[in-house]
């Protein structure tokens, strides 16, 4: 009892900063105290079709995709919560690798943010670019394949997806789209590589014939996994596909030249 009494009185640390930081400081998440969370999920200008941050000259231009993805066509529109850097890129592994779910609820909530800002100035995306912003007609998180779910004891992604489909009053499939492969960690792998490693690895089970599916993970880097899932959903019957990640990695400035 007298333990329960002083973890109610002792106040909850930023796991960002490390700071400790208390309700009267102003709106925070659970996990963050309130000027991290200003600055990690403050919503940005992004390119509507892979997520990455235009700055302010492409904004001055109009443009609405970045410099890579104007040169291919328009497809998948891209919702991202906050960009992968530090100190932020701390909060997806303590998810998915420490064990605190509750992340997942801020990521969730950050991210619905996100796209609720871009309806209200109608930069919008119903699964394709250029569409009106309306909501997904369900929600299906990147699946992991059943050892990972034993070893983990829950999909990351799908604990996000709940929380954005609380905020948003959208649905959550959690067994649609299942991962039949176990294809090993990703990280230190190409593009490419992720892509060949990722080929047959999911199947979609449930029915999305016609529907308009958002497809949530918790990072995105180069893609591979969230394309698979996204062939699989389309071929499956899925009318369309956007994507909902909690973070973005930036994009790589070019090297300059000696």
């Amino acid at each position: 009892m007298a333990a329960r009494a002083v973890s109610a009185f002792t106040p909850p640390v930023c796991i960002a900063c490390n700071c400790c930081f208390s309700p009267s400081m102003g709106r925070g998440w659970l996990s963050l105290c309130p000027p991290c969370t200003g600055a990690a999920f403050t919503p940005q200008t992004r390119c509507r079709q892979c997520g990455f941050r235009l700055g302010p000259r492409l904004q001055a231009f109009g443009w609405t995709r970045c410099r890579h993805c104007r040169a291919a066509p328009a497809s998948t529109r891209t919702w991202v919560g906050a960009d992968y850097l530090p100190p932020f890129d701390t909060l997806p592994k303590a998810l998915k690798f420490r064990g605190q779910q509750a992340l997942a609820c801020d990521m969730g909530v950050a991210l619905a943010h996100a796209f609720l800002q871009a309806k209200d100035v109608g930069n919008g995306g119903k699964g394709s670019v250029d569409a009106p912003a309306e909501e997904p007609d369900c929600l299906i998180p990147v699946p992991v394949s059943a050892r990972r779910l034993r070893e983990r004891g829950y999909n990351q992604a799908l604990l996000i997806a709940r929380s954005l489909g609380k905020t948003l009053n959208v649905p959550v499939k959690a067994r649609h789209l299942l991962k039949t492969l176990e294809t090993g960690r990703q990280a230190e792998l190409s593009a490419s590589q992720r892509q060949d490693n990722l080929a047959s690895a999911f199947v979609c089970v449930g029915d999305v014939e016609g529907l308009h599916v958002g497809l949530v993970d918790d990072v995105l880097t180069t893609g591979a996994t969230l394309s698979v899932c996204e062939q699989t959903l389309l071929q499956a019957g899925a009318a369309s596909v956007s994507r909902w990640v909690a973070f973005r990695t930036p994009e790589k400035p070019e090297p300059i030249e000696p």
